[in-house]
């Protein structure tokens, strides 16, 4: 592996093992049509920042910032978690296109549901120690010290 990616194969890594746990059937699915797990690096490289509107994958960053990977990876099970029924039936065509695509996958989703659902899920790591998380009456969700 060249040493510039060795990161990203670790964060894929880490994904696949925290899949196997929270997503089962769509990990499953994927490896049946010999899907790889680098189908998702984009994600990493790019910190969603290609696929989102600017105020979603800056709530990532800012989450990234707080929580590094670990909350990174959260997030990506917390959605996935989410789609796993509708996902695993796609054909494989529409299973690529969804999957690789964050803001597919968001669609018709709670975001600040997901944020909250992505701080709750046990990850590796201590991405919440400090910081707490507090829902606005108009439903969004600030971090803070």
């Amino acid at each position: 592996i060249n040493a510039e990616y060795m990161g990203a194969h670790q964060l894929l890594a880490e994904l696949e093992k925290l899949m196997s746990v929270h997503t089962p059937n769509l990990l499953e699915a994927l490896r049946q049509l010999d899907l790889e797990m680098s189908l998702l690096l984009g994600w990493f490289c790019t910190l969603f920042s290609n696929d989102l509107p600017f105020a979603y994958f800056t709530r990532i960053w800012d989450g990234f910032f707080i929580g590094h990977w670990n909350f990174v990876l959260a997030f990506i099970i917390t959605v996935l978690k989410l789609r796993e029924p509708e996902l695993v039936i796609m054909e494989t065509a529409e299973l690529i296109s969804t999957v690789t695509s964050m803001k597919k996958l968001l669609q018709g989703q709670n975001l600040s549901r997901v944020f909250r659902d992505a701080f709750k899920l046990n990850v590796p790591g201590t991405f919440k120690d400090g910081w707490n998380m507090t829902t606005r009456p108009r439903g969004d969700t600030v971090l803070h010290w």
